[in-house]
């Protein structure tokens, strides 16, 4: 059931992301990084708070929780993504937009993380 419901999840959040990021490349003037730094740092956030919440529980819901932080955060955000596009912005030689991206990326990311999982806690 376990495996399931985070294959469930993982599912959901893929095809959530895939639909951000067609928003953002077809509805937007936005730069097509903006779609995965988003999804990245909302998932964060939903992850953060996701475990605070859960960890409240005392092991009750472990497979809701299970199908909503390892299936539905881990199937939204995406690190393959992220890497592909910092490897993209290297090959060009944009290396202060690839810097700007990590640095931005992994301090929001882990900033928005922390955030959820306080207000939850």
């Amino acid at each position: 059931m376990k495996l399931l419901l985070i294959f469930i999840g993982g599912g959901l959040g893929s095809v959530l992301r895939y639909g951000i990021a067609h928003l953002f490349s077809v509805k937007t003037a936005f730069h097509p990084l903006l779609a995965t730094l988003s999804v990245n740092t909302v998932g964060s956030f939903c992850l953060g708070a996701l475990v605070a919440y859960f960890a409240r529980q005392n092991g009750q819901n472990e497979n809701i929780a299970l199908a909503l932080t390892v299936g539905l955060c881990g199937g939204f955000t995406t690190f393959s993504t992220f890497s592909l596009e910092i490897i993209n912005l290297l090959k060009t030689g944009d290396f202060i937009q690839a810097s700007i991206y990590i640095s931005s990326s992994i301090l929001l990311s882990l900033f928005l993380l922390f955030l959820g999982w306080k207000l939850m806690a």
